[in-house]
Order: structure tokens, then sequence, then C-alpha cells
């Protein structure tokens, strides 16, 4: 999914003079990124705008996604100018843009979008003369870290769902006029098995905040016919 917003991501590395700080004033680079994975901390915010749904990466974990619009190569809650949608969250993958944290050569290491230094000239290094950070690239570096720190974070705690097979894969189908989309492949909480989980398992998942991430998914579902809405207009 993030492929879609990196257009040329590179590795940040001291020795790299020429990288500076880009000061993004849009969010077109995610303009054809529908579909946004996002850490435990941001459900309580992005269920009110987004049904969230479950998608498993190649290593088999699982990990929320915040739906944004009814194909996967466009997003609904970004105009043409790049502005977003008011008064709906932005997760904070989008934040933290130009940088990710990718892991390298069994490393996490720093990536920058090369496209937006180029769309976006900065002024500010990245890096002093002696190779260091700079105190401004420092505190971005710490937002990116812990982003990301999240999103592991989410993706160790949700491995219960697996092992308690609390999820089942869905086909969820959106009518816009004439037209129909199909989301395939999507994961959701099935409500039975956890009503069946006994009330010590229950307790446990309520204390790992594991429960809350349920509920708060189940909501967002509503926002479905949100986006059938939108689409629409």
């Amino acid at each position: 999914m993030i492929q879609k917003i990196f257009k040329q991501p590179k590795l940040v590395v001291s020795t790299d003079s020429t990288l500076t700080l880009p000061q993004v004033t849009d969010f077109l680079f995610a303009k054809e990124a529908a579909f946004i994975p996002i850490g435990s901390r941001e459900i309580i915010e992005a269920q009110k705008c987004y049904p969230i749904f479950f998608i498993k990466d190649e290593e088999g974990d699982v990990l929320p996604f915040a739906v944004m619009g009814i194909t996967e190569d466009k997003s609904l809650f970004i105009d043409d100018k790049g502005s977003f949608k008011k008064e709906c969250y932005i997760p904070a993958l989008l934040r933290v843009y130009p940088f990710s944290i990718t892991n390298y050569n069994g490393n996490f290491s720093l990536v920058i979008d090369e496209t937006a230094q180029q769309k976006y000239p900065g002024s500010k290094k990245l890096f002093t003369t002696k190779g260091n950070l700079t105190k401004d690239a420092q505190k971005i570096v710490k937002i990116v870290e812990e982003v990301y720190a999240d999103l592991q974070r989410t993706k160790k705690a949700l491995r219960v769902f697996d092992t308690l097979e609390l999820l089942k894969p869905v086909d969820i189908t959106i009518e816009v006029g004439e037209k129909r989309y199909i989301f395939e492949h999507f994961l959701i909480v099935d409500q039975e098995k956890i009503k069946n989980l006994s009330d010590k398992k229950i307790a446990e998942l309520y204390r790992n905040g594991i429960l809350d991430v349920a509920i708060l998914h189940t909501a967002s579902l509503s926002n479905i016919e949100r986006l059938a809405r939108i689409a629409s207009e």
C-alpha cells in the first residue's frame, strides 16, 4: 500500500549531503492510495471517518487499515489540489511523509521519497557536516520512529487474533448508482467467536486493549455507506 505513496524511495545515509527536509504542503502524494495501515493508537480517531478492516502482510502479521476509497487506487478524502477532507483524521503514515521506516537487511532504516525532495525543495539540511542529524531532523525522525513503533506494537498485539482465530474473511459490496464495487480478501472480527470466549480470556483482551480494537473496528464498518455517499457526490 505504501508503494503507491513512495514513488522513489531512498535509504537515508549520513554521507548523502544532498538530503534536505522537504516542506510538504499537500497530500497529492497519497491521492492514489485508498488503503492506509494504522496503529492501534489511531483507531479511536480513524473509526470516526473510515471503515477499518484487517489485512495480513507477507509475513502473516495482521494490521488494521483505514479504507479511504471504493477502489484501491483512489482516495476519496483528498481532492485534486491535495487538500484533505475537512474534519477527517489524517493517518500518521501520511503525516510523516516523505519519511518512512523499512526493514533493510534485517535492520530498520530511515527512508525518504526523493520525489518529495524534487517537488518540495527544502533549505534545511538533514545532516550536519559531521554526519549527524540536525536538531530539526532529530525531531522529525523521532516522530517517524514513534509512528512505526506503534505499527510494530500493533502487529505484535494483534497476533492474538490469529491465535484465537477471531478473524474471518469477508467480501464487501458497495453500490454507487448503477456501479458495484467489491472489496475482497479483507478480514473482520468474528463477533460470534468473541462471544464464545471465556470470561477470563475476555478480561485479558480487555486489559491488553485488544477488545477495544475489536469494538472500534466493528463500529467503523458503518462508514461503508459513507464511502458510497462520498463517491456519488
